[in-house]
């Protein structure tokens, strides 16, 4: 194994996984701003905000650059399709399977600008009447929002 690939699998061995707010945070501004567009251009004004505001990775060694967080074994979230409530963000690092470390900033943005939002946006990519024109793009069982899933409101009939 050369230098570089060792470098490389030693900054992955020793890095702790970690949740990052950054993508959440600026979804959340986007979906604010483009609360009168339909869902699929408001998907695409999502899109375009990520691209221009999004910290942009390159990390040292690596020859296909490009990363999700700032951190090397961050992880983004994805309130659009599922928005962790406060009990989830308190206990994911206690967790036994899969524990993530969950900074005192991420935990802040969180728990102040991106779960209130989501909680109280349930049909987030759109209104109640123009929800389901996307549902059928999704995975069976994802959750859009915080509280119900899909296909919880689904069997329902909510």
């Amino acid at each position: 194994m050369n230098e570089r690939i060792e470098r490389l699998r030693n900054r992955s061995i020793q890095s702790e996984p970690e949740v990052f707010a950054e993508r959440a945070l600026l979804v959340t501004e986007a979906y604010k701003q483009t609360e009168a567009f339909s869902p699929p251009m408001r998907r695409a004004l999502v899109l375009k905000y990520l691209l221009e505001h999004m910290t942009v990775v390159i990390n040292e060694d690596e020859l296909i650059v490009g990363e999700k967080t700032t951190e090397y074994r961050g992880s983004p979230l994805y309130p659009e399709q599922y928005c962790m409530t406060l009990e989830e963000l308190e206990s994911i690092e206690k967790r036994e399977h899969a524990p993530f470390k969950v900074g005192g900033e991420t935990r802040r943005v969180l728990s102040d600008r991106v779960i209130p939002y989501w909680k109280n946006n349930i049909q987030s990519p759109g209104t109640r009447e123009s929800r389901r024109e996307g549902l059928d793009q999704r995975a069976p069982g994802t959750q859009e929002g915080c509280g119900r899933g899909v296909e919880e409101r689904r069997f329902l009939g909510s």
